[in-house]
């Protein structure tokens, strides 16, 4: 089963799926999370992490920031997630396609087509069945970070 947490910055979905995780563990379920102890258990996924979040590099075009976003996840799937899945574990993400989607539609002003269409490529049919999104007042979240 895979599941993701979803919601804005300092909203708390890594403290909350860390805890699901650690909980379901001790209930004696085989459960890998994807962004273990805040780190992602791909090198190279935290590393595009990073690149994504350096202030260096405010000047990203939308859609290169659309395609920043959606290799982070397609790495972090690929290289991790697709094969825990096959056998059968329960996968706890925090983020997935849906924060690149959002953030080109909403934030940055790319067209529903053309984000569906980087989107759905690169999910390659791989959805969640299970969707939290952390719903947390804005100043919160900010006085947070």
């Amino acid at each position: 089963m895979f599941v993701v947490f979803e919601g804005i910055d300092g909203s708390g979905k890594t403290t909350l799926s860390s805890r699901v995780a650690r909980r379901l563990r001790a209930a004696g379920r085989s459960v890998t999370h994807l962004r273990d102890g805040g780190l992602f258990l791909s090198h190279v996924t935290q590393n595009i992490r990073e690149f994504g979040r350096d202030a260096r590099n405010l000047d990203l075009l939308p859609r290169a920031e659309l395609l920043v976003y959606t290799a982070r996840d397609v790495q972090l799937m690929e290289e991790v997630g697709r094969s825990t899945l096959a056998r059968n574990d329960l996968v706890i993400a925090d983020r997935y396609l849906y924060t690149a989607a959002v953030l080109a539609e909403f934030g940055r002003g790319l067209g529903a087509a053309e984000v569906s269409s980087v989107v759905e490529h690169a999910a390659r049919r791989l959805w969640p069945e299970l969707v939290v999104f952390v719903v947390i007042d804005t100043h919160v979240a900010r006085a947070r970070r």
